[in-house]
């Protein structure tokens, strides 16, 4: 893990999900792992899925969750999403069928120079634009 990565949203909110202990000791475990031996990115969509998900699913208040937002963002370099990274997720999508929000990840992560992605939600091995996504939960087990 010694290279630059993406780190899908779904790992942040494992950390918190009181509902699934297992995912979130793994999830917490993974995520100190890889800040502290690799460069994980994330983007600006991370944050805003987190604080969407946390206070709509999670029913955490949005003053504790912007915190936890500040909190990720100081521990792990925030990739500023642009046009062209949109244009290259429309395309992703496109060639892919995987849906918008998916492919702005993978297209973000390429861009970004990232060779993985890791996301639960995406087919783990699977190569998009030239990022391999890895399933930490799967590689786990």
């Amino acid at each position: 893990m010694s290279d630059k990565s993406f780190i899908d949203t779904n790992l942040f909110l494992y950390s918190y999900d009181e509902n699934e202990v297992e995912k979130k000791h793994k999830s917490i475990v993974f995520l100190e792992k890889i800040r502290k031996q690799g460069y994980p990115l994330i983007s600006t969509q991370t944050i805003g899925e987190f604080f969407n998900i946390a206070t709509k699913k999670f029913k955490i208040e949005k003053d504790i969750v912007i915190g936890i937002c500040e909190q990720i963002s100081s521990q792990y370099p925030v990739y500023e999403i642009s046009v062209e990274n949109v244009f290259h997720a429309l395309q992703i999508s496109k060639d892919s069928q995987l849906s918008y929000w998916d492919s702005l990840i993978v297209a973000v992560a390429s861009d970004a120079g990232c060779s993985t992605v890791y996301s639960e939600d995406l087919s783990d091995g699977q190569i998009i634009s030239g990022v391999r996504i890895v399933n930490p939960f799967a590689e786990a087990s």
